[in-house]
């Protein structure tokens, strides 16, 4: 079979499949606030940064834009939080790293 032929099998499928994608529409998101969630204690760092982003995330996706501190256990009581949420795309976990690689072999290395 040439490749003209198996083109012209594989068309019929294609013009199809492009009818179907011109019928679904895209869900709105999201449909309800979003939450940032800041496993840290209100002004650090990773807690203004959260705050001073909030309002522009809340422009660009006109919805409602929350930031919750949950500090406690060195994040784990905010990171959990995010994890044990429903799976819908409203929860964030801001973090932060702890330290550079740089620093961790420095700190590791015996000499």
């Amino acid at each position: 079979m040439s490749r003209l032929q198996h083109a012209l099998q594989l068309l019929p499928g294609g013009i199809v499949a492009l009818a179907l994608s011109l019928l679904v529409q895209a869900q709105d998101f999201p449909t309800h606030p979003v939450r940032i969630v800041v496993p840290f204690p209100p002004s650090g760092n990773v807690d203004i940064t959260a705050r001073t982003v909030a309002p522009a995330l809340g422009e660009a996706l006109r919805q409602q834009v929350i930031v919750d501190n949950r500090a406690g256990a060195a994040g784990t009581i905010g990171s959990a939080a995010v994890a044990k949420s429903p799976p819908d795309g409203s929860q964030s976990l801001r973090s932060a790293a702890r330290r550079s690689c740089r620093t961790c072999r420095r700190w590791t290395s015996s000499g």
